[in-house]
């Protein structure tokens, strides 16, 4: 006895009021039902549809299955099952939102990971989070070179790049930060300096050499991608850390666990 106008395709989806305001209290809110009163108060008419434009009709569908028989049938579409699990949380399904977690992190794969990562920064989830972030350290090149790695927001990327444990090397994320930056330059109509400017903060330069760190100086003249500071910062490393006096400029950063072997 309501009618959905579902998705940008406005697919009609019909459901029943009472098992929705039962169920969920943002249909409740939404249907304008009281199950304490008698009768009931009808914000939305049979023929009167709420339009759900935000929200495909698949993922409409798996929420009506979860409250109409408490079991939510998920599938190797992670990508779905993410938007699932955001459905869940914006209509204050905490079960689901719990099952959908819980598919997501034992389903993890080099091409859903980053992704997965990105939902759980967005929502604080603290778990899955953790769970994407091991996967990733482990996988590192594979991911990095996604599409949903180009994809993912400055905040989860800098969680990321905080990571002693990525298997890259220093060279190489460098190389992956700038691409990310390059394609997010373009979505945001913003320069690839200004879009980097956060995350770069997290590269450790001072693991490259001396030759390597020349031609990142090159490198850099195309974008500006690294901070002229951080770069002298670097070459500092380079010219007092064979000295006898122990400074914070002499401090080698950590290295990753991907980070190569190289001569001093």
């Amino acid at each position: 006895d309501v009618k959905f106008i579902v998705g940008p395709n406005r697919k009609v989806v019909y459901a029943n009021r009472c098992i929705l305001a039962a169920r969920c209290e943002v249909f409740r809110a939404m249907l304008g039902s009281d199950p304490d009163r008698e009768g009931r108060q009808k914000s939305a008419e049979p023929d009167i549809p709420l339009v759900l434009a935000d929200v495909s009709p698949e993922v409409f569908s798996s929420i009506l299955e979860f409250l109409y028989t408490n079991t939510c049938t998920l599938n190797s579409n992670s990508v779905s099952v993410m938007d699932i699990m955001g459905s869940a949380m914006e209509y204050g399904l905490l079960q689901l939102q719990k099952i959908c977690e819980q598919y997501i992190a034992e389903t993890l794969a080099v091409n859903t990971a980053s992704g997965a990562m990105q939902i759980a920064v967005t929502y604080n989830q603290e778990e899955l989070q953790a769970r994407c972030t091991e996967f990733i350290e482990l996988n590192t090149p594979e991911v990095f070179k996604t599409k949903g790695f180009h994809e993912l927001s400055e905040e989860a990327l800098e969680i990321l790049l905080l990571s002693d444990k990525l298997n890259i090397d220093e060279l190489d994320l460098i190389s992956s930060i700038r691409e990310w930056a390059t394609v997010n330059a373009v979505v945001g109509s913003t320069s690839v300096a200004e879009t980097a400017a956060k995350v770069v903060r997290h590269i450790r330069l001072g693991l490259l050499t001396p030759e390597e760190l020349r031609q990142i100086e090159i490198d850099n003249e195309k974008d500006n991608l690294i901070p002229v500071l951080m770069i002298s910062e670097a070459w500092k490393f380079h010219a007092l850390r064979k000295s006898p006096t122990l400074s914070a400029a002499t401090i080698p950063p950590k290295p990753r666990a991907g980070t190569r072997p190289r001569d001093d």
